[in-house]
């Protein structure tokens, strides 16, 4: 017997478990079972200093694991060493891993009201301006702990997954069948390490993306009132730039591609007992379930991708399930819109109606100009400028033909040293982005 599906909103025991208040994965091995190191003959002092300098939570999580000294010692200063590390392992986005903390159900609260909303929006926008920085200092225990175990458990690993799965689409985009590119530079193997710029890009639009699903998607807690995408467009997407409302659709795309692939394998198992037939419950139509499902957030998302049983997968599956009709998800009746949907052109092309002072550049038609790769990243990537050429455009999505493709090799993600990979995506296709 097939296991039963609840197709109805995430209840509260469908939720995908949010992150203990009280502990990261950091901190999650026993004592016992970690073995002595030359480190636990240091003493407080620099032990103290060592932990206070670590670099990133994959570090910190080594090395607590690896000495039972260290780990005792950092569970007496567990806050100060988190807000060292998580200060800078988040370095450059950590306004958008903040935004998205706050946008969270337990901290957004329910129901989710579109003034609550608009509220939040402006909130992260000031946060996002220059003379707004906000300060790990600042912010409560809950949060930090909540962002630690995000970013390690969640982001990380999406993040490698997604360098991989954009890199290798990349060089296979960009070779012919007959002629495969050969291979002669680090920068283009499917595995290569990304530079700080490229993992800030890739961090924003991961948090980006989870930011717009807890508030637009269908997650736990309750939606009242609706924004249609064009608003959204206004009021979400306007935080962004072109170029970086574009490496959140590249986002979308990997994550609605694995998805397909998920419902691909487990479909025929999984049955929606609300609709019923002579031979018992129906089969369930995958494309009304994976937007729903998707837009329950990343942290679904890096659980299906962890799982390698089929029968786990099946039954995670059935367990998270979500539906947002495709032909009626403008309903009154419905609460949530997709992502893909704001993104697309006709939204797109409304948004030129709404007038930001980031639309002056292309009006006066200033030709866009690249100011290199910096740390962090603070203009649009090379790709984007020669995309443009000799105007500024301030518009997404419609712009190239070649859009899908463009958006699986993560064109807008790279540095300038992957621009030889990368032009070849648009060679022989014209790109006029717009006629002034």
């Amino acid at each position: 017997m097939a296991p039963k599906i609840n197709t109805s909103r995430p209840r509260r025991a469908d939720k995908v478990s949010d992150p203990s208040p009280g502990v990261w994965p950091g901190e999650a091995a026993e004592e016992d079972h970690i073995r002595s190191s030359p480190l636990d003959a240091l003493p407080a002092e620099l032990r103290d200093q060592i932990l206070l300098s670590i670099p990133d939570l994959k570090t910190l999580h080594s090395l607590v694991h690896a000495c039972p000294v260290m780990y005792a010692h950092y569970r007496t200063n567990r806050t100060a060493i988190l807000r060292a590390c998580v200060s800078r392992d988040l370095d450059g986005f950590f306004a958008d891993a903040y935004a998205c903390a706050k946008s969270r159900f337990s901290a957004l609260g329910s129901p989710r009201t579109n003034d609550k909303i608009v509220g939040f929006v402006e909130w992260y926008r000031h946060r996002l301006s220059s003379h707004a920085l906000v300060e790990v200092d600042s912010i409560s225990s809950d949060d930090l702990l909540w962002l630690a175990n995000v970013h390690f458990t969640v982001m990380i690993p999406l993040a490698r997954r997604y360098r991989n799965w954009a890199l290798g689409n990349l060089i296979h985009e960009t070779s012919s069948s007959n002629d495969r590119v050969v291979i002669t530079t680090t920068a283009e193997k499917p595995d290569a390490e990304c530079s700080r710029s490229e993992e800030i890009r890739i961090f924003r639009a991961l948090y980006r993306y989870e930011t717009y699903d807890n508030i637009f998607g269908r997650n736990e807690g309750r939606r009242e009132g609706i924004i249609y995408p064009v608003g959204i467009n206004d009021l979400f997407f306007g935080l962004f730039n072109p170029w970086e409302i574009e490496a959140i659709g590249c986002i979308e795309l990997f994550v609605r591609y694995h998805y397909e692939e998920i419902f691909d394998s487990v479909k025929e198992d999984l049955h929606d007992r609300r609709r019923y037939s002579q031979s018992g419950p129906e089969k369930i139509a995958a494309p009304d379930y994976v937007m729903g499902t998707m837009s329950r957030g990343l942290r679904l998302t890096a659980l299906l991708l962890a799982i390698n049983n089929h029968e786990t997968l099946v039954t995670e599956a059935q367990r998270c399930l979500a539906q947002i009709n495709e032909d009626h998800y403008l309903d009154r009746t419905n609460d949530s819109i997709p992502i893909r949907r704001a993104l697309e052109y006709s939204y797109d092309a409304l948004r030129m109606d709404w007038w930001d002072t980031r639309d002056e550049a292309e009006r006066r038609r200033r030709p866009p100009r690249f100011g290199g790769d910096k740390v962090p990243p603070d203009g649009p990537p090379l790709s984007w400028v020669r995309i443009w050429e000799t105007v500024y455009g301030n518009t997404f999505g419609s712009y190239e033909s070649n859009l899908n493709t463009s958006r699986k090799c993560g064109y807008v993600l790279w540095d300038e040293h992957r621009w030889n990979l990368t032009a070849k995506l648009w060679k022989g296709v014209p790109v006029f982005p717009r006629d002034g």
